[in-house]
């Protein structure tokens, strides 16, 4: 069984199931004979905000599992990935992963119930020179025509070879930019800093854009699940010093997350900032008010609707590969696990509900018909992407709660609710 995690894959979502096994009930349902891929989180481990990776940095990566219990996971890589304009990616060269792998229970995003593995390992300082994704030669002509003639002659006639020396070179610098020639004594340091300056800043973002590649990861999870994860590498870590010109990308976080309670019943959607019926948000966490409610009880009533919500930190501004500064988009993706009570199973339409047809923040949540359906866990993940930006690295957090429930009669009596 190959499972795609698709927080990592900027264009291309993919959840390729072998055909021998039965797929599950829905995809939002994590069952506890199947192992669930919940998210990869990738962190830099000089700034571990950071969801992106320079040449030669080391990564910290955050597998997050839920439903049938992990007990054995191996890791191998391939730093050669080719990526196509429509997000398909084609590996080369897999082997090991050198790794350093250790048992957390990610704290920090309330996940302290399902299984988890963080592991460290090292981009080699050479993937960007030895990618066969970007060509030695004629690398500008992946550029539409009218950005093509924004980067300097002298610098589009260079092999990548060249182009990478020149990066190397230009972060060590840093702070070249505010260097006069009267700073520098010796000619040779005069001439990069004016190379620096007049010809490379100005096209600083689209030529770090062109110099990025991706990263395959595969973890094989109790011999039988296979999990392909991306994460892209490029230098912009390496000159984030000049700020708007050069953004990296942070791994977007989950702020506040709780329940609706709609006073209408049947409602499939619902969101307060445009709907006029009363309801009551019930806060499960809120990071900013020091909220965090485990364990909490919700009484299911007759002629109400139940709606899930998240927020997540302010989204981000990005370039574009022409340079022109575009905000990310948020993304939301939501998992749930119930649990029965006296009853060793329950008919689906019995079963508790939750939809995500949208990747939106509020979804409707379903009740179950019976009460043998007493608690469930519930995981919202947010990612981010920023389409028109090339190869984005795609940042990922994940925020994890409980809760039970308790039906009145007269909600089990009726017939009319929505199924």
């Amino acid at each position: 069984m190959t499972l795609m995690c698709k927080n990592r894959f900027n264009l291309f979502f993919a959840l390729l199931v072998a055909a021998c096994s039965p797929m599950p009930t829905s995809f939002e349902q994590v069952e506890e004979d199947r192992v669930r891929t919940i998210d990869f989180v990738y962190r830099n481990r000089a700034d571990t905000t950071l969801c992106e990776a320079a040449p030669g940095d080391s990564m910290e990566v955050i597998a997050l599992f839920a439903g049938e219990k992990v007990h054995d996971i191996a890791l191998s890589a391939s730093f050669d990935v080719q990526t196509s304009m429509y997000g398909k990616a084609s590996s080369f060269n897999e082997g090991p992963l050198d790794y350093t792998v250790t048992r957390s229970s990610l704290q920090d995003s309330g996940a302290t119930e399902a299984d988890t593995f963080a592991f460290r390992f090292k981009i080699p300082r050479d993937m960007l020179k030895t990618s066969s994704f970007l060509p030695e030669h004629e690398w500008v002509s992946v550029l539409p025509v009218e950005i093509r003639s924004t980067i300097p002659s002298s610098i589009a006639s260079m092999s990548k070879t060249e182009i990478i020396a020149m990066l190397e070179r230009f972060s060590e610098m840093e702070g070249m930019d505010s260097l006069s020639s009267s700073d520098t004594a010796d000619p040779a340091d005069d001439s990069l800093s004016s190379m620096y300056r007049t010809q490379f800043l100005p096209s600083a973002g689209t030529i770090l854009q062109l110099f990025s590649a991706s990263i395959e990861l595969k973890a094989f999870v109790n011999g039988n699940y296979e999990i392909l994860s991306y994460c892209t590498v490029r230098y912009h870590r390496s000159f984030r010093h000049l700020d708007t010109a050069v953004i990296c990308n942070k791994n977007p976080v989950i702020t506040r997350m709780g329940i609706y309670r709609v006073r209408q019943n049947n409602l499939t959607y619902f969101d307060p900032t445009i709907h006029t019926q009363p309801y009551e948000p019930i806060v499960l966490f809120d990071a900013a008010a020091g909220i965090t409610l485990s364990d909490y009880t919700l009484a299911i009533e007759k002629d109400e609707s139940y709606f899930l919500f998240a927020e997540s930190d302010s989204q981000q501004q990005a370039l574009s590969i022409s340079g022109v500064p575009i905000t990310e988009t948020h993304l939301f993706e939501w998992f749930f696990q119930q649990d029965f009570t006296g009853v060793d199973t329950i008919e689906l339409k019995e079963r508790l509900s939750l939809y995500n047809t949208s990747d939106g923040p509020i979804v409707p949540l379903i009740p179950a018909a019976t009460e043998a359906v007493d608690r469930c866990a519930v995981w919202v993940q947010v990612r981010d992407e920023a389409p028109g930006s090339r190869l984005y690295p795609t940042g990922s957090s994940v925020y994890r709660t409980r809760f039970f429930f308790t039906y009145s009669q007269d909600y089990l009596k009726d017939s009319g609710r929505l199924r």
